[in-house]
Formats: C-alpha cells, sequence, structure tokens
C-alpha cells in the first residue's frame, strides 16, 4: 500500500448550491437574518508555527508577531483562521473543489484537477437546472472574488493574539525540513485507483466521472506531536522556524452580519465539528510532520444559544442529499464524505507512526511497481483490526 502523511475526504457527484444565492446582499437584509459576533479561543496541541510577515526577498522565520510598548505579541493571523473554516465548510456542505494547479498533469494529460473539477460542477449545475456560475455556501458566506462584480463575504476574522505562550525547549528553538508536497501528478496518491488493472487510472479516463476519478479533498493526518527529519545534502529548498509549542493559547472572535440560520448554522458546524468532542482542526506550516494542531472552543457564555442553529444546517443538507439521491435516504451525519471527514479529524496517530509518512527512493519505486495506492483511512483502518 502506497502510504503517505495525508488522505482524502471523497468528493460528490453533485454539489449543493443554496436556493438565496441570488438574494445575498450586504444592504439588504435576510427577512429573517442573523447578525453578531463569535469569541473563539485557539490551544495548540501539537507545536504551531504561522509565519511572520516579511518583505520580498528577506527570509523571517519567527512566529508572526507585531510590536508593542517594545515587546513581540504573537498572534496567527485571522486570513489563516478563516482559510481553516472555509476549506471545512466546503466539504461539510458537499460545496466545490478547488485544486491547485500542477504543470506535470497539464503536459501529460488532456484533462487536469482542475478542468475535472470544472466539469464537475457544470455538470451538477445542469442537473439542477441551475447556472454553471452558481454559487456554493462558502462561496456565499465568505464570498467569492471569480468575477468582475464578485461577492463580499459576510464574515470577519479577527487577528487571533496569543494569550498564552509556551515556549519550546531551549534545543529545539528552530527547526529545518524541506516542506515540499507530492504533485497531483502522482496518480496512486491523487487518482482513485480502485479496481485498476495492468496500469494505473489517470486523469483521462473516459469510463469515469469526475468525482470518480479524483480522491478529493486532501486533509493531513492529525498526530500526538510532531516528528524530525532532517534535510538531506541534495536538498535546496529547506524551510526554517521557530514554532510556539503545545499548549500556546490564543484568542479572538469573528463577526458575521445578515447570516441566515441555515448558514450560521454551517459556520458553528465548522468551528465545533457539529459539537463532537475529539475533533481537532490544523494549521500553519509543516502539518505533514504533525505540526499546527489545534482545538477551536466557543466562550462558553455564547455555546448553547449559538449551537442551536447547527441543526437547521444539519437538517437542511439532510432534506437536499435526500432529494438528489435513489433510495436509502442518508443523512447528512452518515453520508459518505461527512463520515470520512470526521474520522480524519478525531484520528490522532503517535508522532512516530511510519504508516503516514512520505515514502522515498526504493520504497515508492517497489510500490509504483507493484501497482499499490493510497487506501482510505477507514480502509486503513479496517485494515489494522483485520491484522
Amino acid at each position: 500500500m502506497i502510504k503517505a502523511p495525508f488522505n482524502f475526504v471523497p468528493l460528490d457527484a453533485n454539489i449543493f448550491f443554496p436556493s438565496w444565492q441570488k438574494q445575498i446582499s450586504q444592504d439588504v437584509p435576510f427577512e429573517s437574518s442573523f447578525s453578531g459576533t463569535i469569541h473563539v479561543n485557539i490551544k495548540a496541541e501539537t507545536p504551531i508555527f504561522t509565519r511572520n510577515g516579511h518583505q520580498q526577498g528577506t527570509e523571517d522565520n519567527e512566529f508572526s508577531y507585531y510590536i508593542e510598548q517594545g515587546s513581540k505579541r504573537f498572534f496567527i493571523p485571522g486570513s489563516t483562521v478563516k482559510g481553516c473554516i472555509r476549506s471545512i465548510v466546503e466539504i461539510m456542505s458537499l460545496g466545490k473543489m478547488l485544486p491547485t494547479t500542477d504543470s506535470h498533469t497539464e503536459e501529460n494529460y488532456r484533462n487536469s484537477p482542475q478542468m475535472l473539477e470544472r466539469l464537475r460542477i457544470s455538470e451538477s449545475a445542469d442537473l439542477q437546472q441551475l447556472s454553471k456560475d452558481s454559487l456554493d455556501l462558502a462561496e456565499c458566506i465568505f464570498g467569492t472574488t471569480k468575477d468582475e462584480d464578485g461577492l463580499r463575504g459576510r464574515v470577519q476574522f479577527s487577528h487571533f493574539k496569543c494569550t498564552k505562550k509556551v515556549a519550546m525547549p531551549s534545543d529545539r528553538e528552530e527547526f529545518r525540513y524541506v516542506l515540499n508536497s507530492p504533485s497531483p501528478g502522482m496518480l496512486p496518491l491523487y487518482v482513485r485507483q480502485e479496481g485498476c488493472s495492468g496500469k494505473y487510472n489517470n486523469y483521462d479516463n473516459e469510463d469515469l466521472y469526475p468525482d470518480e476519478i479524483m480522491n478529493g479533498w486532501k486533509r493531513y493526518i492529525l498526530r500526538t506531536g510532531y516528528w524530525t527529519k532532517k534535510p538531506g545534502k541534495k536538498d535546496t529548498v529547506i524551510t526554517t522556524f521557530r514554532p510556539l509549542n503545545k499548549g500556546s493559547e490564543f484568542s479572538g472572535f469573528i463577526h458575521y452580519h445578515n447570516l441566515k440560520k441555515e448558514e450560521l448554522g454551517a459556520l458553528l458546524c465548522a468551528l465545533t465539528w457539529h459539537g463532537e468532542d475529539g475533533c481537532y482542526h490544523y494549521i500553519g506550516q509543516a502539518k505533514p510532520f504533525g505540526f499546527g494542531r489545534i482545538s477551536i472552543r466557543i466562550d462558553n457564555n455564547q455555546e448553547q444559544s449559538l449551537l442551536s442553529y447547527i441543526k437547521e444546517f444539519e437538517i437542511m443538507m439532510t432534506s437536499w442529499i435526500k432529494s438528489i439521491t435513489e433510495g436509502g435516504n442518508p443523512e447528512w451525519r452518515k453520508y459518505k464524505p461527512i463520515r470520512e471527514l470526521f474520522l480524519l479529524a478525531r484520528t490522532v496517530r503517535p508522532w512516530d507512526d511510519k504508516k503516514f509518512t512520505y515514502m522515498e527512493g526504493k520504497e515508492s519505486k517497489n510500490a509504483k511497481k507493484n501497482l499499490e495506492y493510497l487506501h482510505s483511512l477507514s480502509r486503513i483502518l479496517i485494515e489494522e483490526k483485520e491484522d
């Protein structure tokens, strides 16, 4: 079996496009809308690093900070937390996937992940008799700049200031890693290979729909701590950084304006993992090596009043899923992509678990020779129990 420090949440053939997308306005509120502020606390469960802003051509390996009264004050940028939460909303609401560009796939195949995702969007919109430019739920909430008009988001994230700094041990203040990730051209990782015979499936398979070709949303495996890997002599692109240790805490807020109850529920569902315990987010750099696992908590005084909206989001998604599936009437929480997402969010592996590391050299060549491929996390865990 091919191994990697990440896995995937599978795509669905259909994308959820909210019926109210054309009615969104910054100035004219919905008949029943909600505005307010969510106070959020973040705790680092493993060492964490978000890079400080620096001028082009310069290097700054320190945690993001600002100067106040002559001292450094550390913080997590609001854009970092926003990106983390938006990605979860995209998956939870069965939205669009925005794959990165990759010259290897564009040079070697007619189709690329971007082309296949555009096709999935178009086919899903056609099936629902909607425009291919329709917005998914994440775009409705967080905004989009895909055209000249764009859509301004209705949530704003503050910076999250460090309220408790835990320093790394003196012999572990600075780390050096090669943070390159395999490209989408790595077929055993990024393309679904179940049933492949004689050779790997690729992006040009005309017998499969886009959601049957691409593995889906990439998510890193969570760890109990971090593991170190020194750069090799031939490595040239090396990243140096100075993280804060686990136990560091941060505090900030999210302003929301003119959200429907289902939208507010989606935001809260992504923040709190549907109110379920034992699930984690991740942010920052060096995630493949165990850095950046965090827990997010809503201020206790707000928890009960705000979490009630999560049910509205769940009811909406369950109703929509039932309307597009034939038989079975699956509930949102039991739907395959959602099950796999939550499994990835609550599975924390030992820091030195070699089943979830990058393969190198002979190990990688032998795996490809035998047509091995990356199994889903749920399948990996089942196979472990059987062993």
